[in-house]
């Protein structure tokens, strides 16, 4: 699973292009012609399996964009969420520290 941590040191663009365009868009353009080279090996041809390599990619420019969009809304709006608990100090640290097995099992408040 993409932490958020990982994924905000990168700018938007080159997130759009590992996840999106080449992770979404070349996995699909794959499968897919694996999958049409395996229903009728001997009728595969350039032109019947270049539409997946230019859909899937363009498909998955859109959906980096709208990945990074949600991404960065969704860390956003927990923030803000935990900004409006009365007591709470942002910990600059807490992202990067391991919470042992009592901490994790454990409610914030107890």
């Amino acid at each position: 699973m993409l932490s958020w941590l990982r994924a905000r040191t990168q700018t938007r663009w080159s997130f759009v292009l590992i996840y999106g365009v080449v992770g979404w868009g070349g996995l699909c353009a794959l499968l897919l012609t694996l999958v049409e080279s395996m229903r009728s090996p001997q009728d595969v041809s350039l032109a019947r399996v270049l539409p997946f390599w230019l859909i899937f990619p363009a498909g998955g420019l859109v959906w980096g964009l709208g990945m990074h969009w949600w991404l960065r809304r969704a860390k956003c709006c927990s923030e803000r969420r935990l900004i409006q608990i009365p007591g709470w100090i942002p910990d600059p640290v807490a992202p990067l520290r391991v919470k042992s097995e009592f901490e994790a099992n454990s409610a914030p408040w107890s």
